[in-house]
């Protein structure tokens, strides 16, 4: 694993004024084939081409006109690294979701035309240059879909936080939950919940600057078309763990090295699973995964998980001092 170092910085002690604002709120649409448009924002542009750039995928509640997002974007960026951060289809400012998209994703439980127009915009930006991959929850999953999708063996490392899809469940009232707060009562009820989160003083500080900008804020921040997802009410009594299977399909095609961070009661990840595929690999496959439990579960919010996430996504990566 690459061991160059970077000096990442720590992003407590960082100053809220010297933290790249106006990349991270610079939230942009990129068109890509087929009639999608994919949410954007780059970070510290200026190094792409000189070392590995990150690709962050946000989670299901995640939009890149939200101040979570942009904070995220920030902790990545102390890495001193190119970071993209992208809008899942039908999320934020990206295009909604199209019925193939729908149907794939609900009843045939195949993300890969979700992650289709994400790994399009990625290699608009990076061509074939290396990179690694950030992902918590719906995004790790996509992480995983877009490593495996890739024609080109260029992923180094998938680092991967409470990645959903890892066993069967019902999520049906999960699914009625997103049906039902979808627009802007959800994104009221969003920020009221994050708002009593207990979130340190930094994160009030940043959010405080970051309404400052003229970041457009999207109504929709959740689905598009959330009509179309009554699909899932029928859909997803019994969730098939697409995760494993991407797990399964990476280690056979391609180089790439996979860390996980689940948490101990996850209500969409199991470490168990994880830890089943380990044992049975090959001793060099095995030493391609690495996962660490936590304590917490990701609930609306990760903001509470994020400065550790990027820790250990940092030591995933190889990338440190």
């Amino acid at each position: 694993m690459n061991t160059t170092s970077f000096g990442p910085k720590s992003l407590a002690e960082m100053p809220v004024e010297a933290t790249p604002m106006d990349e991270v709120t610079d939230v942009r649409q990129m068109n890509v084939s087929n009639g999608h448009s994919i949410g954007y924002t780059l970070l510290n542009k200026h190094m792409i081409g000189e070392v590995p750039p990150i690709v962050s995928i946000g989670g299901f509640t995640g939009d890149l006109t939200t101040p979570d997002r942009a904070w995220e974007g920030v902790q990545l960026a102390t890495l001193e690294r190119p970071v993209m951060q992208l809008d899942l289809p039908g999320h934020g400012m990206s295009s909604a979701m199209t019925s193939k998209q729908i149907v794939d994703l609900c009843i045939s439980r195949d993300a890969t035309s979700q992650a289709e127009p994400m790994l399009e915009a990625v290699k608009k930006v990076f061509e074939e240059d290396p990179l690694d991959y950030f992902g918590y929850s719906h995004g790790g999953l996509m992480a995983l879909k877009m490593t495996e999708i890739d024609p080109i063996d260029r992923v180094t490392t998938v680092f991967g936080l409470d990645i959903p899809a890892l066993k069967k469940r019902w999520t049906v009232p999960l699914q009625f939950g997103y049906i039902i707060e979808d627009g802007r009562k959800g994104k009221e009820k969003y920020k009221s919940e994050r708002a009593a989160a207990g979130h340190d003083g930094f994160f009030d500080e940043f959010k405080s600057q970051h309404n400052t900008y003229e970041t457009p804020e999207t109504e929709h921040f959740i689905r598009k078309n959330t009509g179309g997802f009554l699909l899932n009410l029928v859909s997803s009594i019994n969730a098939s763990p697409a995760a494993a299977d991407s797990i399964e399909q990476i280690l056979a095609t391609k180089n790439t090295n996979m860390s996980f961070v689940t948490g101990e009661h996850s209500s969409v990840s199991d470490a168990n699973v994880i830890t089943g595929i380990i044992e049975g690999l090959s001793e060099d496959e095995a030493d391609r995964i690495t996962q660490l439990v936590l304590l917490e579960d990701h609930n609306i919010t990760t903001i509470h998980v994020l400065p550790r996430a990027v820790q250990f996504a940092e030591k995933a990566y190889g990338y440190r001092q």
